[in-house]
């Protein structure tokens, strides 16, 4: 499916950005008043961050365009984004899920940055991209934020 309206492509993007916005703020502990200093190792933080910033710029630059067809902004940062969320995603949901709750409770920071902003990101892709228009050696170059959190964590 491809949308080609840039108005509900700017809605859904500054949906996911306010999703992540909260899901990073929360789980960084400024919303309680405090720092986890911890935070910023991470690669469900690292993987956020990333595309909190990307789908912040695509969305500024695509709600200021004047073009009225929705145009995928920096195509190799999106999937880099993308593809870091859905790894995120697959470790969280099928080695971390116990982490999801804490004394019985969801973990509602966990479950946007975990499930709900990599979601809303491949949905991005499906429903406003156009398809047929990646680059052969694109997998290699959109696994480099994961292979370089690989590298630099100890």
């Amino acid at each position: 499916m491809y949308i080609r309206n840039k108005t509900a492509s700017v809605l859904w993007k500054f949906v996911l950005v306010a999703i992540a916005t909260y899901g990073l703020l929360d789980g960084a502990g400024i919303l309680a008043g405090t720092y986890h200093t911890g935070f910023p190792h991470m690669f469900t933080n690292v993987s956020n961050i990333f595309a909190w910033g990307y789908f912040l710029i695509a969305a500024i630059r695509l709600a200021a365009s004047k073009d009225d067809e929705a145009k995928v902004f920096a195509p190799q940062a999106k999937y880099t984004a993308m593809i870091s969320l859905l790894i995120t995603a697959l470790i969280a949901h099928f080695m971390l899920f116990d982490a999801m709750f804490k004394d019985g409770q969801l973990v509602w920071h966990l479950v946007a940055m975990h499930y709900v902003v990599p979601i809303m990101a491949l949905l991005d892709w499906l429903l406003f991209d156009e398809k047929g228009k990646m680059v052969v050696w694109g997998p290699f170059a959109w696994l480099s934020l994961a292979a370089a959190y690989l590298v630099a964590t100890p």
